[in-house]
C-alpha cells in the first residue's frame, strides 16, 4: 500500500509528509518512527523507512487521530495511547494480510 499524501479520518483532513528522522526528532524531541500533530493536522512518517514499517507507522499515526478525535487521549495515558495505536495498527496490518513488525 502506498502512504498518501493526505487522508481524511472521521472528517478531519490531514496532510502526510515523509520526512528525515532527523526532522522528526526536532519536532518530538527524542526518537520515533512518526508523529501526528493535531493541531496542524500533520502527520510526519520517517522516509528512511522500509515499506512495511512506514506503513505500520503511517497506520499508528492514524490511530492517534482517531484517539484525539474521539477524545480518548484526554482519559487514556500517553503511555497506554502508545500500546493502543501500536496494537490496532498491528491489528490493521493483520487485516491487510501485511506482516507486522514487532
Amino acid at each position: 500500500m502506498k502512504i498518501p499524501k493526505q487522508v481524511t479520518i472521521l472528517g478531519k483532513t490531514f496532510k502526510v509528509k515523509q520526512v528525515s528522522a532527523q526532522e522528526i526528532e526536532k519536532k518530538y524531541n527524542g526518537r520515533a518512527y512518526g508523529i501526528m500533530d493535531f493541531s496542524s493536522k500533520l502527520i510526519y512518517i520517517d522516509k528512511s523507512l522500509n515499506p512495511e514499517d512506514m506503513l505500520s507507522t503511517y497506520l499508528h499515526e492514524c490511530c492517534h487521530v482517531v484517539t484525539y478525535i474521539v477524545g480518548l487521549n484526554q482519559v487514556i495515558p500517553g503511555d497506554l495511547m502508545e500500546i493502543l495505536c501500536e496494537s490496532m495498527a498491528n491489528g490493521i496490518m493483520d487485516v491487510l494480510n501485511t506482516k507486522a513488525s514487532s
